[in-house]
């Protein structure tokens, strides 16, 4: 409610604590009039039959509705002065009476209630212009713009909204003096019911303002500038007709998730609607742009096929049509099935000119979706258009503050645009770099952070292939010399080599050699027996194929021949080593050795990898092997980095629920290729404490970062945000090298492994068998589901 009998100002004005500022989504103008000698002269309301409303139950008396008598229409022209006002389209005028009290709001609630019951269909719809000046006039128009009646703010008296838990929680009413011929006062109130729900209360919120503006005369930087609202509507349609009779079915969408399915041709449809401000016009689209991804630049975007544009069937709702083919190249990852529980991001930009701005303006709109099979059916789902909200702000030409246009370019210019999301995303934002970083989904650009909540895909970065002259000279000949060596010893010098990564085109040879492949050579012959025959893991196998790698070009094509590789390896293993047999997790290592060697020496790779370097320890049954690594760097955790170790102890942190799946897979699920590659190298260099080391420098990183969050924000850092950290091969080398000179003293892991066995020991003999189960089973069930469903990132 607003009271007020004089231009009010904001240090005594009873708004201050009278009027709900907290209007969710609105912005007013702050522009003020250049004067009042230019505006309209008062006028009565024609319409008004002064007589006194009755405090009786039954409503006043005396009252006029608006369909009965109409007020007299004066003209007016609308011209760049109307910049200083708000008008709110499609109100219903109930009507107005004469009132005893024009501070009384028990009385206008009485009179709002009772000409809110009497409304008709045939309620006169007028438009209500509210200056946002103290010294300006509220205004109202006809449907054709004829002006019905008028009066100055500092007249009006108080204002007020129905009660929310009422019938009229959309209505407001005004009262107001106005001053007879006679020199007499008599005090009318007028009653307001908005079409859309938060109408009301914007229009008292508009009151507010005026009466808060007292209206200087010059026109500063902030009075130049308007702030407009708009909303843009996404919708993705793919055709499941032929090519000649295509029929559009509508995507639908699932927890904010568009479901897309790979090689079906889809229309894309922008829809913009002006919600706020004064009226701009869309006169074209000159481009409407896709990229996967997210926080784009301009050169990652792809133009598409514009169909058609223009208004649609209403007016005011600017549509474009554009024609995307999933199946051209550039658009692999968003043609690419997405494993279970990832998502990709998609970019969509339209550029449009609006014609009071003269210069093109960007609408982009965000949004995660998930790729299905071609055939892929959707049942019960929601099927709407995604929805993104726009603030435009425009700055007027010092022509246009002088009320007249400059020829072409419509008088604004363009000042900034800001979306809904990027407002969001701008207070969530955690510890990030203050310029804005791209965070595209599969191809980072070199940043190493991002704004993504999603993780990394699995098989996610670029991996050099450049290495200097010299040092590919010094490899050669390592090699050169290695294979002379018959029991497989490795020369001296390789140690060194390995702490800045073996170069790409020799990491198979290398990897092979210091695995000691070629001292087994009944292995290749092994492979082969095993893959003819049954698998009793078969189905397992075949389920997680799809989820490794799905963003590496050798794997993403489903029944492609990275797929079959792996499949074959797989299985193989899980027949060659039955005591463990096929484990959720050994694809992604066996991934990682088939992009640099054929599937005969990646299986015997594979298998050295597990028994010559205990990694199969891991995966026994009970884990008994892995509890002991946790507690192992655990207790290094609280030795090297004491703080973070009482910091993730204090908000329930424990170390399986990050470092399961640094064990079990080598890293190789989460982090860059890049990254994956080195930890290899090192790992088959150095052995089982690599792990160790790898895992202290990546605490030891992410450290200043976890001492901020709490249980659910460190989790998702150590799911999301730390393996983007590591998508520069300058950052992945960095990280090895504070690996390598981690003083990490190795027989502290000799003396934490007999304090485990011991406490194990001590737990065995005093632990009921039935709790012993239990807790087992809590374990094995979080490794298994918690941490392997979600590899697939």
């Amino acid at each position: 409610m607003v009271n007020s009998d004089r231009p009010s100002t904001p240090l005594d004005s009873p708004l201050t604590t009278k009027f709900p500022l907290s209007v969710e989504n609105f912005q007013t103008f702050q522009q003020a009039l250049n004067g009042a000698d230019s505006m309209t002269t008062p006028s009565t309301i024609a319409s008004c039959t002064p007589s006194s409303a009755s405090s009786s139950d039954s409503g006043p008396t005396t009252s006029s509705n608006a369909q009965s008598e109409t007020p007299k229409k004066r003209h007016r022209s609308l011209s760049h002065k109307d910049f200083n006002q708000t008008v709110f389209e499609n109100i219903h005028y109930l009507g107005c009476s004469q009132i005893n009290d024009p501070l009384n709001e028990a009385e206008m609630l009485k009179l709002m209630r009772f000409l809110d019951d009497q409304r008709t269909s045939a309620t006169v719809t007028v438009s209500l212009t509210v200056p946002h000046s103290s010294r300006g006039f509220v205004v109202l128009r006809d449907s054709s713009g004829g002006e019905l009646t008028s009066f100055p703010v500092h007249r009006i008296r108080f204002c007020v909204r129905g009660r929310l838990d009422s019938a009229q929680k959309h209505c407001f009413s005004i009262s107001f003096t106005h001053n007879g011929t006679n020199g007499e006062q008599t005090h009318q109130c007028h009653v307001f019911r908005s079409v859309q729900p938060d109408a009301a209360g914007r229009a008292l919120y508009c009151f507010s303002q005026a009466f808060n503006n007292s209206g200087r005369t010059n026109v500063g930087e902030n009075e130049k500038r308007m702030d407009f609202k708009f909303e843009a509507f996404l919708e993705i349609r793919e055709n499941e007709g032929s090519h000649s009779s295509p029929h559009w079915v509508l995507c639908p969408q699932q927890n904010n998730t568009l479901k897309l399915r790979r090689d079906r041709q889809k229309r894309i449809i922008v829809q913009l609607k002006q919600v706020s401000g004064p009226p701009l016009t869309v006169t074209k689209c000159f481009g409407m742009l896709l990229a996967a991804g997210r926080n784009l630049r301009h050169s990652d975007m792809q133009l598409l096929e514009l169909e058609s544009m223009g208004p649609g069937a209403n007016p005011s709702v600017y549509v474009i049509n554009a024609i995307w083919d999933p199946r051209v190249h550039v658009f692999d990852v968003l043609n690419t099935e997405t494993p279970r529980d990832s998502r990709v991001f998609l970019t969509v930009a339209a550029d449009v000119i609006i014609a009071e701005a003269g210069e093109p303006i960007r609408f982009r709109l965000e949004a995660k979706a998930r790729v299905f099979h071609r055939d892929e059916r959707f049942y019960k789902l929601p099927r709407v258009a995604l929805r993104e909200g726009y603030s435009l702000t425009l700055e007027r030409t010092d022509d246009t503050s002088n009320g007249e246009t400059s020829g072409g370019s419509g008088g604004l210019m363009f000042v900034k645009m800001e979306s809904d999301t990027d407002r969001i995303s701008v207070k969530q934002r955690l510890g990030r770099s203050p310029s804005r970083m791209p965070s595209q989904l599969i191809l980072p650009t070199g940043d190493d952070e991002s704004d993504s909540d999603e993780p990394l895909l699995s098989g996610s970065g670029d991996v050099s292939k450049d290495c200097p002259e010299e040092l590919m000279k010094q490899w050669t000949a390592c090699i050169e010399e290695w294979r002379t060596n018959e029991d497989g010893v490795r020369p001296a010098i390789v140690s060194s080599l390995i702490h800045n990564g073996v170069p790409d085109v020799l990491r198979g040879e290398v990897w092979r050699l210091l695995a000691k492949v070629h001292l087994d050579p009944e292995l290749v012959n092994t492979y082969h027996l095993l893959l003819g025959k049954d698998c009793p893991s078969e189905q397992v196998i075949l389920r997680d194929i799809h989820r490794t790698f799905p963003a590496h070009e050798n794997f993403k094509e489903a029944g492609g021949g990275g797929q079959e590789s792996l499949y074959k390896i797989s299985k193989a293993y899980s027949l060659y080593d039955e005591e463990v047999s096929y484990c959720q997790g050994l694809s992604f290592l066996a991934a990682s050795l088939l992009l640099h060697m054929n599937e005969e020496q990646a299986f015997c790779t594979l298998v050295k990898i597990m028994y010559d370097y205990q990694l199969r320890d891991l995966f026994k049954l009970g884990f008994d092997s892995l509890h002991l690594r946790f507690y192992q760097l655990t207790r290094l955790l609280k030795e090297y980095e004491s703080n973070l170790a009482a910091h993730l102890d204090h908000i329930g942190v424990e170390t399986h629920m990050y470092a399961s799946q640094w064990f079990l897979t080598l890293f190789t699920a989460k982090f860059p290729l890049q990254m994956v590659f080195f930890i290899v190298d090192l790992f088959l260099s150095e052995g089982m404490n690599t792990i160790f080391h790898i895992s202290l420098a990546l605490l030891h990183d992410a450290a200043a970062d976890l001492l901020q969050l709490d249980f659910e924000g460190a989790l998702k850092y150590f799911r999301v945000t730390l393996p983007r950290k590591y998508r520069t091969e300058a950052n992945a080398k960095a990280l090895i090298h504070r690996a390598v000179d981690f003083k990490l003293k190795h027989k502290r892991l000799s003396k934490y492994e007999k304090e485990y066995l011991e406490m194990k020991e001590r737990e065995r003999e005093n632990e009921d068998p039935l709790v012993k189960l239990q807790v087992r089973c809590r374990f094995v069930c979080f490794v298994l589901v918690n941490n392997f469903v979600h590899t697939a990132y």
